[in-house]
């Protein structure tokens, strides 16, 4: 469970490349860990 969450976060971290603060890369990491769904409503 601790390797699925690291890669979690390093997937993240690879996202977040290019962002100047910590707190971008946090947004990030809760992004991609959270699988929030962004569909559109139709």
């Amino acid at each position: 469970m601790i390797e699925g969450i690291n890669s979690l976060v390093q997937a993240a971290k690879a996202r977040a490349r290019g962002y100047r603060t910590t707190e971008n890369f946090i947004a990030i990491a809760y992004l991609v860990c959270g699988k929030l769904d962004f569909k559109l409503p139709t």
